[in-house]
């Protein structure tokens, strides 16, 4: 009898011993399971822009730069909003946040998920690659954007319109070369909106 109680009494421990390590294995399973999804947010946090959800300038660039470096045929085409300053001062920021939320899904939509680079640059200026587009089907890309947002903005009683260059990677450029090309063009569309809509387009870069 004291062998078989002895025998029971450390059965018991063992196995109340076991359950424990096993209920600690699962605590600390969920406390790494917990670990790594705050990672995976903090992650992705670091490469998105936290209003549009598109790509960061860093990793834009770094996307866009992966192309040069593997040599893959591409237009690089610098955005702008028209009027985003107007709209703010003039609406409030709430408008203005809606503006550039309205415009990065529109060239969201038009761009290819596996194919084309797409980021926020800065505050109201956007950088997209489109890969394997020549300068020419690049601008037809971007004059079908253009209209879109022109008509979201009519839809939503907002000025809205866009600015933009486009620059065709020739093979012998480097990215700031390139960024530099598309972004003169762009400052000429710029001029040429502030000639068409100086109340809009009368503020600072706007």
């Amino acid at each position: 009898m004291s062998a078989g109680l002895l025998f029971s009494l450390k059965y018991a421990v063992r196995v109340s011993y076991l359950f424990h390590l096993d209920n600690e294995n699962t605590q600390i399973r969920k406390i790494l399971h917990e670990y790594k999804s705050e990672e995976e947010v903090l992650r992705k946090a670091t490469k998105s822009d936290a209003l549009t959800g598109l790509l960061c300038q860093k990793e834009g660039k770094e996307h866009l730069e992966a192309f040069i470096q593997k040599e893959i045929p591409f237009s690089l085409c610098i955005v702008d909003l028209d009027g985003l300053k107007y709209i703010n001062d003039r609406m409030g920021h709430p408008a203005g946040d809606r503006y550039l939320v309205e415009v990065s899904e529109i060239l969201k939509k038009n761009c290819r998920q596996t194919q084309d680079i797409l980021c926020r640059y800065g505050g109201d200026e956007f950088a997209l690659g489109f890969a394997h587009l020549s300068y020419e089907e690049a601008h037809q890309r971007m004059e079908g954007i253009k209209a879109k947002i022109i008509e979201k903005g009519e839809q939503q009683s907002l000025p809205m319109n866009i600015s933009y260059g486009v620059a065709q990677w020739d093979g012998q450029m480097n990215y700031e070369q390139l960024f530099d090309k598309a972004d003169t063009e762009m400052y000429e569309m710029k001029q040429l909106h502030k000639k068409q809509s100086p109340h809009i387009l009368r503020f600072g870069k706007d």
